[in-house]
């Protein structure tokens, strides 16, 4: 069969060429590596990629291609706006609606088949076909007594082996599925004076030296409770019973004087910061951040070798930026100013020795920094 869009290319090719004119117009479909978002956005400054009607709370791209993007908001009771998952294949020119419903917090991309993709909002949805169709994926899963699903994350090294959080009304627990979300299993806490995970899961991290190990943060109780043999056994961190919210933990992939440094945030009491994989943790405290700071969201950029946090306080939100190396904090300037960022979202990704940097608040934003 004649492939006449590739004849086409290569005519004009020939003609650009020739004739010594701009051939722009072929770049798209003839450069390995294009990316939509590379013409789009100017370095180092926030570019609004869409949706900005809607709140943003969820986002994950495409490992290999930064202009493929998935993105989830929230429902708005106010106004009976149901959340909606959308994805992009050209950097936000166009958005498609994949799902309507509840309001999405996590969407995790298998790195080793993209076509399959997880979702939640309250509930947990799965794509085998790169989100053209989606079934629900939660046999096995309680939600008795109000609860719903919180967190989801997949162990990036076995994509087959995925955690799931659970929490509402003061309780939840934690699940592990062996077999891409098929059947889940709870995870009873063995080796805990109490399974503290009943009190709701919030948070969930996988370390990226071991995935065997695993923090998990809770909803009520405000602990971090670890286990190094694939929640087997568990027993718990220095940061214990803090009575809030552990939104976000963060497990460095660099070590620093072979330390592995770990990062929780917590909710209206700050980052807490932990060099000894977990056991013991200080909170952080300089002229950006305090004990009452709510930490929702913590990032790394390998690029940079920095960490990233979103942070709220009395209703206004900000970003701010960690050189892990040289241990210094500054604030990167918002997109958006005097909003609360507590549903707020960020993503960060390095492709080609370029860091892509997403936000989600009241629509999404993508920044670059080379």
């Amino acid at each position: 069969m004649i492939n006449v869009k590739s004849n086409l290319i290569i005519i004009l090719v020939l003609y650009c060429t020739f004739f010594n004119v701009s051939c722009s117009l072929i770049k798209e479909d003839s450069q390995p590596g294009y990316s939509h978002c590379t013409d789009l956005i100017s370095p180092n400054e926030w570019t609004s990629l869409g949706l900005s009607s809607l709140e943003v709370t969820a986002i994950e791209t495409h490992p290999n291609k930064s202009d493929v993007i998935y993105a989830g908001t929230s429902s708005d009771f106010s106004t009976g706006t149901e959340g909606q998952l959308f994805k992009t294949t050209n950097c936000g020119k166009n958005w498609e609606l994949l799902l309507q419903g509840g309001s999405f917090r996590e969407i995790q991309i298998n790195p080793k088949n993209t076509d399959i993709i997880y979702v939640t909002n309250g509930n947990i949805y799965k794509s085998i076909d790169n989100g053209k169709n989606w079934d629900i994926s939660n046999d096995g899963i309680n939600f008795n007594g109000g609860v719903s699903v919180s967190t989801i994350h997949l162990n990036a090294k076995n994509p087959e082996t995925l955690y799931a959080g659970t929490s509402g009304n003061f309780k939840g627990s934690l699940y592990k599925s062996h077999n891409g979300g098929k059947n889940w299993s709870e995870i009873q806490g063995i080796g805990l004076k109490e399974n503290w995970f009943k009190a709701g899961v919030s948070s969930i991290s996988l370390s990226p030296f071991d995935s065997n190990t695993i923090y998990v943060g809770t909803t009520a109780k405000g602990d971090i409770l670890l286990s190094s043999d694939g929640g087997n056994t568990w027993k718990e961190s220095g940061l214990f019973d803090t009575g809030t919210i552990v939104h976000s933990i963060l497990i460095s992939p660099l070590r620093i004087q072979d330390s592995i440094i770990s990062f929780a945030g917590l909710n209206n009491k700050g980052l807490y910061r932990s060099q000894n994989d977990g056991q013991n943790w200080n909170l952080v405290t300089n002229d950006f951040l305090s004990d009452t700071t709510s930490i929702v969201e913590i990032e790394y950029d390998n690029h940079k070798n920095s960490v990233l946090v979103i942070t709220t306080y009395n209703d206004s939100g900000n970003i701010f930026e960690y050189d892990i190396i040289n241990q210094v904090w500054n604030p990167i300037p918002s997109p958006i100013i005097n909003q609360s960022f507590y549903y707020s979202k960020l993503k960060v990704y390095n492709i080609n020795n370029t860091s892509y940097q997403y936000f989600g608040t009241n629509g999404l934003f993508l920044k670059t920094e080379e």
